[in-house]
């Protein structure tokens, strides 16, 4: 809706303006948790932000600045598969990121191209069946990774299976710890994961 109301160079310098690297009180582009996230011996990473910060937590963790953030069309979603395992931990990044402006997902049309029949979708089902994901943070309340998931756990027929093949990382609002229980419970029948849940105030990660 924002798109449709703003002329298209407009939307672009909001996009531009919202999304620009924004060093933090120790001039740092990136979180304490982007950092730690950087530390933990994972294969790759997925991250459906627009920013940077995982670039630039792992350019001063690791001291790597290559492989580069990898999109989510075709040709570069082959490509970041391929590092896995091999070179640094290659970042894709699902929904687009910053100085990329035609990656970005925003728009419907845009979920449906990314997420619909792209190369993305069919190696996210091909990694939710024989590989192990750890999400953190968003808790599946993105509907189309719900999407996503749904689908390649009823492809892959893993409904009622024994123990769970994924992690889920989640924050809860204090003001909902009395029934995180529930929320624990959906998730981990319906999407096959182990959740861990801690508490959040005001939607503060950190």
């Amino acid at each position: 809706q924002i798109a449709d109301k703003l002329t298209r160079g407009r939307f672009v310098e909001t996009l531009d303006r919202i999304f620009a690297r924004t060093p933090g009180a120790e001039g740092k582009a990136f979180t304490a948790t982007h950092e730690r996230l950087i530390r933990l011996p994972f294969c790759g990473f997925v991250t459906t932000n627009y920013d940077l910060c995982l670039s630039e937590a792992r350019s001063e963790v690791l001291g790597i600045h290559h492989p580069p953030p990898f999109l989510w069309q075709s040709d570069q979603v082959a490509r970041w598969s391929e590092l896995i395992r091999q070179s640094a931990p290659p970042i894709l990044h699902a929904h687009g990121m910053h100085g990329e402006r035609e990656s970005l997902v925003l728009t419907a049309s845009s979920y449906r191209e990314a997420y619909r029949n792209g190369r993305w979708a069919t190696r996210f089902a091909e990694l939710w069946r024989g590989g192990q994901f750890v999400f953190v943070g968003f808790g599946f309340s993105d509907p189309w990774i719900g999407f996503l998931a749904d689908r390649a756990v009823t492809e892959a027929g893993v409904r009622e299976v024994t123990g769970p093949g994924h992690v889920g990382i989640f924050g809860v609002e204090r003001a909902e710890l009395g029934v995180a229980h529930l929320k624990r419970s959906r998730l981990e029948r319906k999407y096959h994961t182990n959740v861990l849940l801690y508490p959040i105030d005001n939607g503060d990660h950190e």
